[in-house]
């Protein structure tokens, strides 16, 4: 894939790509706020609940330095790549538009279209920035994978969270109802989290990183033929598994950076 420069004067480049490296190594502390919530007999649910996490906040000012440093894209990624990308980004925005019509919760399906227009905006304005730093921008999902594990290790080897609720750590049980669990044998043993909401975020997680460790190293004609195939298992068949991947903002901000690494991927 053709080689891109950004076109902006080089005082800016660094603070947004050191920005952006930000918002990457944070993806797996989810520090949220409850915006909207639609509780069932009581109880919250997080799939009619809307959170406003830091990812929210960052991603708005990346979005923001971005349109006011006017980065320029000196070129395009493949065309190919582009309008798989495209036609996924319009048929989500659709069907969320499409969902103001006949939900009853009008409210909440606003504030989810916001975040999908976010998301593509944080798409058209880091491009330049990926291609800059991807190398730098792997290593950071890399990071951010292995520290995930080792919170995730402890929580399954104490069956117990870590008590880092202040992250938005899931409260870890194996008597809890609701908490994932895992058959061994004949016990139950409660699956690793880290700070993700759920094991399958987590998992979503370290499928992109390990998906940035792949393209760093594979020949390019084989990063061609399943680059595509990669975004598309992981967004769509992960998605359609797991709801969180759509209500989650870790969830979504994964998907995003897959989107970008993807798309900008070096020669």
């Amino acid at each position: 894939m053709a080689s891109s420069r950004i076109d902006m004067q080089p005082p800016y480049i660094r603070p947004l790509g050191a920005l952006f490296l930000v918002f990457i190594l944070t993806i797996p502390f989810s520090v949220r706020t409850t915006v909207v919530s639609f509780p069932i007999q009581g109880t919250s649910n997080p799939f009619l609940s809307f959170f406003l996490y830091h990812l929210d906040i960052l991603a708005f000012l990346l979005v923001l330095g971005g349109l006011m440093f006017h980065v320029k894209h000196t070129n395009s990624p493949s065309s190919q790549t582009y309008a798989i990308l495209i036609s996924l980004a319009l048929f989500l925005f659709g069907w969320t538009l499409l969902s103001l019509f006949h939900t009853e919760f009008p409210r909440l399906a606003w504030l989810s279209l916001t975040r999908f227009t976010m998301g593509g905006l944080l798409i058209y304005t880091l491009t330049p920035i990926i291609r800059e730093y991807w190398f730098t921008i792997s290593n950071a999902l890399l990071f951010g994978a292995a520290g995930s594990v080792c919170i995730a290790s402890l929580q399954v080897i104490g069956q117990d969270d870590l008590g880092w609720q202040f992250f938005s750590e899931a409260r870890l049980d194996p008597n809890t109802a609701g908490v994932a669990k895992t058959q061994l044998g004949d016990s139950e043993l409660i699956r690793g989290y880290g700070l993700f909401p759920h094991p399958n975020i987590l998992a979503f997680f370290l499928f992109t990183s390990l998906s940035s460790l792949f393209l760093r190293y594979v020949p390019r004609g084989t990063k061609q033929k399943f680059g595509v195939g990669i975004i598309l298992f992981a967004i769509l068949g992960v998605g359609a598994v797991d709801h969180y991947l759509l209500t989650s903002a870790q969830g979504f901000y994964t998907g995003i950076v897959l989107i970008l690494l993807l798309a900008n991927q070096p020669p």
